[in-house]
Order: C-alpha cells, then sequence, then structure tokens
C-alpha cells in the first residue's frame, strides 16, 4: 500500500492515524498452507516498492518460516533419517484423539502399551 492515507479502506485505520503512510508484506504461510500473519515493512512516508524490493520481502518471509518450522520439528524429527519421531507420533495421536472420539479408547492404550513397560501407565 503506497499511502495508507490515500486509501478509502485504511485511511482511518490504527495505523494510519498513528502516522504510518506506507506498508509492505509477506505472508508467513506454512507449508500445510495456513498464513500464521504477516511480514511487513512500515514506514512514516508514501512510496512504491518494486519487483526487487517485492521479492526481498517475500525471501525474508520465507526465510522467518523457515525458522518457524525449524523450530516447530525441533525434537520431532530424527536428523538422520528425516522420519517423525516418538515426540511426533505422541503429539500425532493426542490430535487424533481429540478429533475422532470414536477412535478414543484405541489411540489411547495402544501406544501407551508400544512404549511403557507397564501398560497401566500412560505417558499423556
Amino acid at each position: 500500500m503506497p499511502d495508507l492515507q490515500d486509501s478509502p479502506l485504511y485511511q482511518n485505520s490504527v495505523l494510519a492515524e498513528s502516522g504510518v503512510r506506507f506498508y509492505a508484506g509477506a505472508p508467513l504461510t506454512t507449508r500445510d498452507g495456513y498464513t500464521l500473519g504477516s511480514m511487513c515493512v512500515l514506514g512514516n512516508e508514501p512510496r512504491l516498492i518494486n519487483d526487487d524490493e517485492r521479492a526481498l520481502l517475500q525471501d525474508m518471509a520465507a526465510m522467518v518460516m523457515d525458522q518457524i518450522e525449524l523450530q516447530h520439528a525441533f525434537g520431532r524429527i530424527d536428523p538422520v533419517t528425516g522420519l517423525p519421531n516418538r515426540n511426533q507420533f505422541v503429539e500425532d495421536i493426542e490430535d487424533l484423539k481429540t478429533e475422532q472420539s470414536g477412535l478414543r479408547y484405541a489411540l489411547h492404550v495402544a501406544p501407551a502399551r508400544l512404549f511403557t513397560a507397564n501398560s497401566d501407565e500412560y505417558f499423556w
């Protein structure tokens, strides 16, 4: 947005009222297609963004998402094989339990028996 003051949509926004005139943003989107927010550049003077600047902003947004997804995967992906590990398995089972209540009992008992010495002790 080259000038928030010239836009009927944004001229009364909190940003415009605080003195921001220029806004450029690139979406922060996960590999699964969920948009978490945006990587933004703000300025107090109107300006246009060129193609190189737009590409740079998109590259920076991609780098931010790589870091977010790396942090999310840390401790969940085996570094040698790249496959999900036990921690990811447990999280996936938890997700399934909440999403599919019909399988609740089977998904609760079976993994516990696989990963604990005493099948009466559950790790979640």
